[in-house]
């Protein structure tokens, strides 16, 4: 089992603790790591499950945010673990490991929507940060160093994750393609894994794959059978995430 990580500061702590009581519910706990950015979390949790790497207090904004995470994802791969990142957020229904071992993938990540805009008009689709699988091998510690270059400029870790990406692969592989509206837009989805096509003249040999949408969804109304992991979009405070999630069923505390 790979090791199932998600960071929190302060402010989250109720939305981690509502994480850890749905893997709780499917057995996966044991295996959840709290990334903890500040001593009040580190605080609010058993020891066993928190490994503090406290975010710098003048660490205010939130590209700093993602290039300290990039840097614990890389401590981790590079002592040979196998990350599962996972927004707290995010809420597991089902383990989504053999879907994950399924697509055979250095890296594997849910769809995002839209964001960023500029990958999304050339490729019709976007990965999501919020849930991500990554292999302990070489190459995807270079495309780790490659993202937290990009984050010099984007400041984003979506934006950077997606440029980098774009920049490896020709296009998709979408089988049965079908399209998402999605507020003035819309974005290509497929019932089966989307597989990355490498550019022909990339000397990087990193697989990628993106998982399906209804499975591991950013737009749900309600809560399906089909359904693995739950990401809903919501707003930034705690109190948005508490009402988007209690509306779908998803707040367990």
């Amino acid at each position: 089992m790979a090791r199932i990580l998600t960071f929190c500061n302060a402010d989250y702590v109720p939305v981690a603790r509502n994480w850890l009581r749905a893997l709780a519910e499917i057995g996966l706990d044991h295996a959840a790591t709290i990334v903890s950015l500040d001593e009040a979390t580190r605080d609010s949790f058993a020891s066993d499950q928190v490994l503090h790497r406290p975010l710098s207090p003048s660490s205010d904004d939130l590209g700093a945010l993602w290039s300290h995470r990039i840097g614990v994802l890389r401590e981790l791969l590079s002592s040979g673990e196998a990350i599962i990142h996972s927004d707290a957020d995010a809420i597991w229904l089902r383990d989504p490991m053999p879907d994950i071992l399924a697509s055979d993938a250095d890296m594997v990540f849910s769809q995002g929507t839209i964001w960023p805009p500029d990958v999304h008009r050339h490729h019709g689709l976007v990965l999501c940060c919020g849930f991500f699988f990554l292999r302990p091998d070489q190459q995807v510690l270079a495309f780790l160093d490659a993202v937290d270059a990009r984050m010099i400029t984007d400041r984003d870790d979506q934006m950077a994750v997606n440029r980098v990406v774009a920049a490896l692969i020709d296009d998709w592989q979408v089988d049965d393609p079908y399209e998402v509206p999605f507020r003035q837009d819309r974005f290509i989805a497929s019932r089966r894994p989307i597989r990355a096509r490498l550019a022909k003249d990339s000397s990087d040999q990193i697989s990628i794959t993106v998982l399906p949408h209804h499975a591991y969804p950013r737009l749900l109304d309600c809560v399906t059978d089909e359904m693995v992991v739950a990401h809903p979009l919501s707003g930034k405070s705690l109190n948005e995430k508490m009402r988007c999630l209690g509306q779908l069923g998803l707040w367990l505390l």
